[in-house]
């Protein structure tokens, strides 16, 4: 085990607050990801794990607490486009709905990162479709979301967390929307992509049975995270 994790959260807090009412929904929860980890998130709708997965996608500030990519503390002192473009260039997203553009092909829409990392369209594309193919779904790229199978769909929504090389993939209920054939295939990308090509997943689910396919299980409770037997 690395002294430096890819991830480490520390004493991390977060509450919502309405005129008379405050939630406290994380409370001083510790968590340590390796990289290379394939780490599933369980728990009770409501504990949090959602609230966990956008924090740690630098999409949410905490309210107390640290959040370290490789000993770095990502929140601190930084701007709200200082962390995007941090997100874009070490995060990927897949999320319960696949959030695909309609309008779009899926190679668009698997460019959509390097476009707005900047990239020219002739490098985006190359870089998507090296994504699509990866997830073997390259033959699909010039089909719009409504002519392709919800698989299909995924594996684009997969594709486009990808194409930046992310050194993590934050996953929300990501077989949530597909049977359970379907969805058991999805559980094989995200193992191959893994051993394949290193990548670090955090995902959260109620599909139990993905989550006895990752290596660890950290289940919320009460505000703070424990590893699951």
């Amino acid at each position: 085990m690395s002294d430096t994790p890819l991830i480490e959260c520390r004493a991390l807090c977060k509450s919502y607050e309405d005129v008379a009412v405050r939630v406290d929904v994380l409370k001083g929860l510790d968590l340590r990801i390796e990289a290379g980890d394939m780490t599933a998130v369980v728990g009770v709708s409501g504990v949090g794990k959602t609230t966990l997965l956008y924090i740690l996608g630098l999409l949410e500030r905490p309210t107390g607490g640290d959040v370290l990519y490789e000993g770095q503390n990502v929140f601190d002192g930084k701007t709200d486009w200082e962390l995007s473009r941090f997100r874009n260039e070490v995060i990927g997203f897949v999320f319960q709905f696949h959030n695909l553009i309609p309008e779009f092909t899926a190679v668009e829409n698997a460019m959509m990162p390097a476009i707005i990392a900047g990239l020219g369209k002739r490098e985006a594309r190359e870089k998507a479709m090296e994504a699509l193919s990866i997830l073997g779904v390259a033959d699909r790229a010039e089909h719009k979301p409504g002519e392709i199978s919800g698989g299909e769909q995924q594996r684009v929504a997969v594709a486009r967390a990808l194409v930046m090389r992310p050194r993590v993939v934050l996953a929300d209920e990501p077989t949530g929307n597909l049977d359970v054939d379907t969805a058991a295939r999805m559980h094989d990308e995200f193992i191959r992509l893994n051993e394949e090509l290193g990548l670090t997943f955090i995902v959260v689910t109620h599909n139990e049975a993905l989550a006895r396919r990752m290596r660890q299980v950290v289940r919320l409770h009460g505000g703070t995270a424990g590893r699951a037997a």
